[in-house]
């Protein structure tokens, strides 16, 4: 497989909300006892705010949005950054100094959302599920280089079932694990010729299915990557090229089976 950026946490998102505060009083006078009482009471602790902050992990970055705020009076640095009361919360977008962005539903601080877009610094960008700053459940990431890969993700990498596909028209439908290629899948080649069948921490291995552009056929046991193990090979016509086992890629042939029984 084909080496991917592991480009992990900072991506920015959009706003739109209200800081509802509400007067006990309009009007200062309690209308039975003739009492003072003039109060404000905070009902909701977010506010919409378009200013450079430091998130939660001390990343600095250009922020519109709301902010989860503990109180009515928050403190500020001499750099104008919030404390650590202003917090993402809700909707918004983070423009991080690094160059990633992130848009999208925050969490106390954290990328939470059903469908949020991250986009990193070297090009590439994600949409879908996000929860605590990862990449977890549904979601599309599109490399620069026009690879794409779109399926199930779980904390930050590719695992369950996906379609990850390159600019050549190769393309790989099947289960992933920890990223990498692992259980069942189709690889189909930019050539034509396709594996279906088993695989494991990216590689060929278990039972497979291997069918060549120009007709040639195996099925048959597989050990990182190779054949290996008991197989059948047919030519193009249907014949048998060989059926029995194979090591390293290569068949053996009955008299080096022979050889090898009588030697162990």
């Amino acid at each position: 497989m084909k080496n991917e950026t592991n480009s992990l946490r900072k991506d920015p998102r959009n706003v739109s909300s209200v800081a509802a505060t509400t007067t006990t009083n309009t009007d200062g006078i309690d209308g039975e006892n003739g009492k003072d009482n003039n109060q404000t009471s905070t009902l909701a602790s977010s506010i919409i705010v378009e200013k450079s902050i430091i998130d939660p992990y001390g990343d600095r970055g250009y922020y519109r949005g709301e902010l989860l705020q503990a109180s009515a009076t928050t403190s500020t640095y001499d750099n104008n950054d919030y404390d650590d009361e202003n917090i993402p919360h809700g909707l918004g977008t983070m423009e991080y100094s690094d160059g990633r962005i992130y848009e999208g539903k925050w969490k106390d601080g954290q990328w939470n959302d059903d469908n949020g877009k991250a986009t990193y610094p070297n090009g590439d960008m994600y949409k879908g599920n996000f929860f605590e700053d990862q990449r977890h459940g549904k979601g599309k990431y599109i490399w620069k280089d026009g690879r794409i890969y779109e399926g199930a993700f779980s904390n930050d990498h590719r695992c369950g079932y996906g379609i990850y596909s390159w600019p050549d028209n190769s393309i790989y439908k099947g289960e992933f694990y920890n990223g990498l290629r692992h259980g069942k899948g189709t690889y189909t080649f930019h050539d034509k010729s396709v594996y279906i069948g088993e695989w494991k921490k990216g590689s060929r291995e278990g039972t497979g299915e291997y069918r060549w552009g120009d007709g040639h056929i195996y099925k048959g046991e597989w050990i990182d990557g190779k054949k290996h193990g008991y197989g059948v090979e047919n030519r193009p016509d249907g014949s048998v090229r060989h059926d029995g086992r194979w090591e390293n890629d290569k068949p053996i042939l009955l008299s080096e089976e022979t050889l090898l029984i009588s030697t162990t």
